[in-house]
């Protein structure tokens, strides 16, 4: 049974993963020539290194990037430390796996490198501009006028997704009045654990996490009300308007770890950060999304590509559920209607949190300041952390049904 997948990011080479390691036969396009070079990092919790686990992937990701140790939230305008303890390593304790961060670049190659060294075909440069559904196949067509036909087509081409575009109602994209400007700095050597770091200031915030022994990424959230069409902006931080937007934050003046990380960054960029009305039907006869392309949620949770393995798990376990490839047209329909009954709910509430944590980061005023941080200090102290164990525990529990 021949899947077609539409994009070489995240989720796509982790479905093509999954699928042939079910028999499954998946090829991969993607609309950029190659892997974008630019980006900041990503967050790899324990549920992706459950469904990495299945193909043989997991340990190769944690050494590729940095499993975190310690949590610390500091308030900027008090200068107070609200909490700090080693809930990364506690995650790792009660679910098996860590917590980790890692250059978005060097996670996706490696994916993409762990998909061609299985013999899967990827090709860059493949803009879908065309979509056909007609008896038991599926018909792609590419810009460059090539076709392909498979027996499945799955969208995993982010916010901006083609497939979407074409066979589902787009929904309007709608800026959420926060941008993120962010960037990779130099690392220095330190007895200090691997800490994920966030500062709360007034109408600002800071956050940083290691992404290696030499290098820590870092991005500071800041409310913008004005409409923003620059989503996602690679600007080096050597030039003129690279410093100038830097040594503009609010951020490159706080003490205690933000101001040197802004100073030495050695990449950067801007993200008006964006969001698209969501999908209640994910599937669409033979089409189906996966990841960003169904439920893009704001960064401020950095459960993207934790959420994007586990629709691919899903998926690929509901496809597997007759027991036979490939599936008649009642059970692809009964397997997909499924997908979308099981993820819809649970990723609403992931992007519905992560809104609601990016409010929270950029609040404005030293009384409601104030009283956040009072709040963020207790809640974590009385035990919030386990709701966040609860959301990265991952599709299953105890041996995977793939």
């Amino acid at each position: 049974m021949k899947v077609i997948i539409v994009g070489a990011g995240v989720a796509g080479p982790i479905l093509a993963m999954l699928l042939q390691h079910k028999g499954f036969s998946p090829v991969i396009y993607e609309a950029a020539p190659s892997i974008p070079s630019g980006g900041g990092g990503v967050q790899l919790s324990p549920q992706t290194f459950k469904v990495l686990n299945i193909v043989g992937l997991a340990e190769r990701a944690i050494a590729a990037g940095q499993a975190q140790e310690t949590l610390e939230f500091r308030s900027e305008p008090s200068g107070r430390v609200l909490f700090s303890w080693d809930i990364p390593a506690l995650i790792r304790a009660e679910t098996g796996w860590p917590v980790c961060h890692i250059r978005r670049i060097t996670y996706v190659r490696l994916l993409v490198d762990a998909v061609r060294e299985r013999g899967i075909e990827v090709q860059f440069g493949k803009k879908v501009v065309r979509v056909e559904q007609e008896g038991e196949k599926v018909r792609v067509e590419f810009e460059d006028g090539t076709e392909d036909e498979g027996d499945l087509l799955v969208g995993c081409d982010g916010m901006s997704s083609d497939v979407r575009e074409l066979v589902f109602p787009p929904g309007k994209e709608h800026y959420t009045g926060i941008i993120v400007i962010g960037g990779i700095a130099r690392r220095h050597p330190s007895a200090v654990p691997p800490t994920v770091l966030q500062v709360f200031g007034d109408a600002a915030h800071f956050l940083s996490a290691p992404f290696s022994p030499t290098e820590i990424g870092f991005q500071c959230a800041l409310p913008e009300p004005r409409v923003s069409s620059d989503r996602w902006r690679s600007i080096p931080p050597t030039t003129t308007q690279g410093q100038a937007m830097l040594m503009a934050l609010p951020q490159a003046r706080w003490g205690g770890g933000p101001s040197r990380m802004i100073g030495e960054a050695t990449s950067a960029y801007r993200h008006a950060v964006s969001l698209r009305e969501p999908l209640d039907t994910w599937h669409e006869g033979r089409v189906v999304l996966v990841g960003d392309s169904a439920h893009p949620a704001t960064p401020h949770l950095g459960q993207g590509g934790n959420q994007a393995a586990e629709d691919a798990y899903h998926l690929v376990r509901l496809l597997c559920r007759p027991g036979h490839i490939p599936l008649s047209p009642p059970e692809l329909a009964a397997a997909l209607a499924e997908y979308t009954a099981v993820r819809v709910p649970h990723a609403k509430d992931v992007v519905a949190s992560s809104i609601a944590e990016g409010r929270v980061r950029v609040l404005a005023g030293p009384e409601k300041c104030k009283k956040r941080d009072e709040a963020l200090g207790k809640s974590l102290a009385e035990g919030r952390w386990r709701d966040v164990v609860r959301r990265m525990r991952g599709p299953f529990e105890g041996e995977s049904e793939i």
